[in-house]
């Protein structure tokens, strides 16, 4: 039996789409199913070509989300519409599969998830769960939030590594609820899709470990903490504003993980955005004069790339 994983997401984050699902068949020992879906599925069709060649891929299928099928709300921030794409996975893949695992596009693979995985699918079994999430939060810290959506429980989960019972998905009528859930709530989404499955789930969930979806909320510059991280974390989430593909965060030992994957793709040795705000340009300048650049592998890459993302901002 193959494992099957989805990802979600959109042109704008094509590179980093390509570097996590590139993690993932690197560190897997036993052929993989990976489904997309994605908004201007032609965007991807270089690194889909990428992908293709890899030899622990079994199969892997894209498809176009149809936007005129359901009303998204629009986010003025780091978000785009793209997360709300899982809600639907049952339009877009096969009714024969069993368990899917949805990663976020900013989650790397850094070992091998078969085993925990698997274990996992088993412990949703026992409990006849048709989720497993992380919880990222109790009523305890969060009470504001809790009241809001009106839970019931002390927990909630974090969206970005989802494990779904298919069968019990489709069976349950889960993607109508959801989306009656975010019709009813269309003008008071705060959290986005996150927000959906919390209020329908409420608690409902078996426990997914830590090492399954371990947050960067922020870069780090521990070495002892890196290798810690890179020793016992299996899917690494860069959930936070700062990502390790910002011109200044890369200098960041945190961000090493992923450019390294990056860099596996053989297409430049840094992936680097370059975001349009003066407090940007006064880290990198920062970074420039007091020579945080030089510690990096590639320092004259760092800047030529750099300034050639500088330009195109004119």
């Amino acid at each position: 039996m193959y494992l099957n994983f989805l990802y979600c997401f959109d042109r704008n984050f094509n590179v980093q789409g390509a570097v996590a699902i590139n993690s993932l068949l690197n560190n897997v020992t036993s052929k993989v199913n990976i489904y997309i879906i994605h908004d201007e599925v032609d965007s991807f069709n270089m690194y889909l070509q990428i992908i293709k060649k890899h030899k622990n891929l079994n199969s892997v299928q894209i498809y176009k989300f149809n936007k005129s099928s359901v009303k998204l709300p629009t986010f003025k921030t780091h978000f785009s519409e793209a997360t709300f794409y899982r809600l639907f996975m049952s339009e877009y893949l096969p009714k024969n599969i069993e368990h899917i695992m949805y990663l976020d596009a900013d989650i790397l693979c850094l070992n091998n998830p078969e085993i925990e995985v698997k274990n996992t699918i088993i412990k949703m079994k026992d409990e006849n769960r048709t989720l497993a999430a992380t919880t990222v939060g109790t009523r305890a810290d969060s009470r504001e939030l809790f009241e809001k959506l009106g839970l019931k429980n002390n927990k909630h989960l974090n969206a970005g590594v989802l494990l779904v019972d298919y069968i019990k998905w489709n069976e349950l009528k889960i993607q109508e609820k959801l989306i009656s859930i975010l019709n009813e709530r269309f003008e008071k989404i705060f959290h986005f899709d996150q927000e959906l499955l919390n209020v329908l789930f409420d608690g409902d969930y078996t426990e997914l470990g830590e090492i399954l979806n371990f947050g960067y909320t922020k870069m780090e510059n521990d070495p002892i903490e890196m290798q810690k991280v890179k020793r016992d974390v299996i899917f690494l989430h860069y959930s936070g504003k700062g990502k390790p593909w910002n011109v200044e965060n890369i200098p960041y030992l945190s961000s090493r993980p992923y450019q390294e994957e990056y860099q596996n793709l053989n297409l430049d040795k840094y992936h680097l955005e370059f975001n349009k705000s003066f407090k940007t340009f006064r880290r990198f300048i920062k970074i420039v004069l007091n020579g945080k650049f030089l510690r990096l592998k590639y320092p004259k890459s760092y800047l030529l790339l750099s300034m050639r993302q500088l330009l195109k901002l004119r």
